[in-house]
């Protein structure tokens, strides 16, 4: 039951959705890659062949001939135009994709067949066929049973054909079934590494996105850090933003009558009312109790007051915690200039801390 199991999940394995998408845009980028490296060889080829018929004479052969290949010219080229444009979409469909795949596949499989067996009826060796059958092999991607069906149907194709021309007496049957055999091996084993890569890659992409979040929030509150800020200003060049520079009124005293517990929980409550006071500003965590906020001027829900209060509660026990803000405007014109904009936010800040002290 185990080894039954373990097939089945090779030829019909479940595939993560995020996964899918991967294997969809990569199917679209190899089948774009083919189409113009086809269309190229063949695009060569048709000019030497045409040229070299010029110098002697035109056959129905020669025609023949020219007509395949310039089937195969259209066949890429309409590959080659789709499949950059489906690979482009952001709401890229599976279904579109599957539908796609098997249209190229089997357009350049039946072109394969009938070259081959123009070379066939002549006793001359088939490489079209093979070719393309490798080249399937390497660059489409289908799921094991889709592959199964296909690379098996391409290759009855092509053996049904020649057995209908002269009984297939040209061909031997163990080499071409090995041939066949190979392929749809090729084809699952291709798939299969190509979904682990995918699902390694997504983990990759999640990870380095963590990470990258890690690195530039602060830990315990949340709101952005100053390894943030620091990527930031460069985006705040040529901005009319306002800074609002804001410290946490007696926080010392919290931390030292309550514990550093109380002071973490305080610094978050301080957080989430910064979030309702500036809705569209950037939070960023300056320093201890100091946090920095940047708007847009043009915002119109901006905090234009220097004092701001609310309640946190302590064990039952309701405290008035007070925020010290000072406001800063202007357009700087280099990152030197914005964080002289912060500097001054920062001092106008020190000094209503001062005056409100001073007041007790």
């Amino acid at each position: 039951m185990d080894i039954i199991y373990k097939i089945k999940n090779y030829l019909f394995p479940e595939i993560d959705p995020e996964v899918q998408k991967h294997l969809d845009r990569d199917s679209m980028s190899n089948l774009y890659r083919i189409s113009i490296a086809i269309l190229t060889f063949e695009t060569l080829s048709m000019l030497i062949y045409v040229y070299s018929s010029l110098r002697t004479s035109f056959k129905d052969s020669n025609i023949i001939s020219l007509k395949l290949v310039a089937f195969c010219i259209v066949i890429c080229i309409f590959g080659s135009i789709l499949s950059r444009y489906l690979s482009r979409k952001e709401d890229l469909q599976h279904r579109t994709v599957i539908i796609f795949k098997f249209i190229v596949f089997a357009l350049l499989t039946v072109w394969a067949i009938i070259s081959d067996f123009r070379h066939y009826r002549i006793h001359e060796q088939m490489l079209t066929f093979f070719t393309v059958e490798l080249m399937t092999v390497c660059f489409f991607m289908f799921l094991p049973w889709e592959s199964i069906i296909l690379m098996g149907g391409a290759y009855l194709g092509l053996f049904s054909v020649l057995y209908a021309f002269d009984g297939a007496s040209g061909i031997q049957l163990l080499n071409f079934s090995a041939m066949m055999f190979l392929s749809i091996i090729g084809m699952i084993t291709m798939f299969h590494h190509q979904k682990n890569l995918a699902a390694e890659s997504i983990q990759l992409e999640k990870r380095t996105k963590m990470y990258e979040e890690i690195s530039h929030h602060d830990a315990l509150t949340g709101v952005w850090n100053r390894f943030a800020l620091e990527e930031d200003e460069k985006n705040m060049v040529g901005r009319d933003i306002t800074a609002y520079m804001i410290d946490i009124n007696d926080f010392k005293f919290f931390n030292d009558k309550y514990g550093h517990a109380t002071g973490d929980s305080v610094l978050k409550k301080t957080c989430d009312e910064l979030t309702k006071l500036f809705p569209n500003g950037k939070i960023y965590r300056y320093g201890g109790d100091e946090f920095l906020v940047i708007c847009e001027s043009s915002d119109e829900f901006q905090y234009e007051g220097e004092l701001y209060t609310f309640n946190w509660y302590n064990k039952r026990r309701r405290v008035n915690i007070t925020l010290c803000i000072g406001k800063a405007k202007g357009t700087p014109e280099n990152q030197e200039e914005f964080l002289q904009l912060i500097s001054k936010a920062d001092e106008l800040m020190y000094r209503i801390k001062k005056r409100t002290h001073s007041r007790r």
